[in-house]
């Protein structure tokens, strides 16, 4: 019986030439999977180191949005940054204003779940989410939290997925040239704050001093009238009378003179002052609003901005990740091992080399 299996057993022979054809056919097979495979990656990387550049440095994010609106783009290079290049900044000045960004990466078979538990995450760590969109192939989180709990926070999320299927980046820029841009406001308000108040005391020293003369000659001039009439009401010449009354007007004229300098005088401090009060009044809230940005500043660089990719990852995909070996090659070895033992048991023809 062995005999006839023997007998009807199919052998398939092949030249060396056949087997050298059908190894370069497996090899460049292998090797377009392998750029197919590797291109989602370089190009994920890519759009991810992007991101950083473009939140670490504000130029870049103009430009981009200067592609899509160059109206826009126009407008905002016309327009003066208001901080410091860093470039710019004497390297005397050693202080960091560190504001850190994190991105990190997730593959999973539970996208939702993920999500959910990357939530709570941020949740538990006095984190902000800021964006979050969630389906079952895919799943995104912008979210804010304190840097003090920055390294608590980057602990647990990386136990959301084995460390084959996590990528996380992380970037820090000095904000030092926003910091000097507002101390320099600060000081700028505080010296015109200076100044205006020393007009104001100097304003009104020279109207109380312009304001006393103005009432001394007026009272001058009205001890002059008073005696003047005085000596009309006792003479009875008329022409020394006439003499008199001619001296009276002229010390009314000067009366009235001096009460016209007066009223001006009044008027002219009232709007001066007034006009420093306004300009005082207006530095003062350009210094609120300027330690309301240093506030925001020192909150900015004391949280942490960041995103959270999730991506569903397939069965097929999890064995190329773990696998120290290409799938392609453990397949093509088992084919091989299960078509021999089948050559041997006669189900499937045998391949002789010549």
């Amino acid at each position: 019986m062995s005999g006839m299996v023997q007998s009807n057993r199919k052998v398939v022979r092949l030249s060396k030439r056949k087997i050298r054809l059908i190894v370069v056919v497996l090899v460049s097979s292998l090797i377009v999977w392998a750029g197919v495979s590797l291109l989602p990656l370089i190009s994920s990387s890519r759009r991810g180191r992007d991101d950083l550049m473009s939140a670490n440095d504000p130029s870049i994010s103009s430009a981009e949005s200067g592609v899509q609106n160059i109206g826009g783009s126009i407008a905002s290079k016309m327009m003066p940054n208001p901080f410091r290049n860093n470039q710019e900044i004497s390297v005397s000045d050693t202080r960091e204003f560190l504001k850190t960004n994190y991105s990190a990466s997730i593959k999973t078979r539970d996208v939702q779940g993920v999500v959910g538990s990357a939530k709570n995450i941020i949740k538990g760590n006095d984190g902000r989410i800021d964006n979050l969109s969630s389906s079952e192939k895919s799943g995104y989180l912008t979210f804010v939290v304190p840097k003090s709990k920055f390294e608590t926070f980057r602990k647990e999320i990386e136990g959301l997925a084995h460390k084959k299927l996590f990528s996380e980046t992380n970037s820090s820029q000095n904000l030092l040239g926003q910091k000097q841009s507002i101390e320099e406001q600060i000081s700028n308000i505080n010296n015109t704050l200076e100044n205006l108040k020393q007009q104001k005391e100097s304003l009104l020293s020279n109207h109380t001093q312009t304001v006393a003369s103005i009432n001394r000659e007026l009272a001058s001039i009205r001890v002059e009238l008073k005696v003047l009439r005085k000596t009309i009401d006792e003479t009875e010449d008329q022409d020394v009378i006439a003499l008199l009354r001619t001296q009276e007007n002229a010390l009314v004229a000067r009366e009235a003179t001096q009460k016209q300098k007066l009223a001006t005088e009044n008027n002219k401090y009232s709007a001066e002052n007034t006009s420093l009060d306004n300009q005082i009044k207006n530095q003062n809230t350009n210094l609120v609003n300027v330690n309301k940005q240093d506030t925001k500043f020192v909150e900015n660089i004391e949280t942490v901005d960041g995103s959270i990719d999730v991506s569903w990852i397939s069965v097929w995909e999890m064995i190329k990740v773990f696998s120290p070996i290409s799938p392609v090659i453990i397949i093509i070895v088992l084919v091989l091992i299960i078509w021999n033992i089948l050559a041997r048991l006669g189900y499937v023809p045998k391949f002789i080399l010549e």
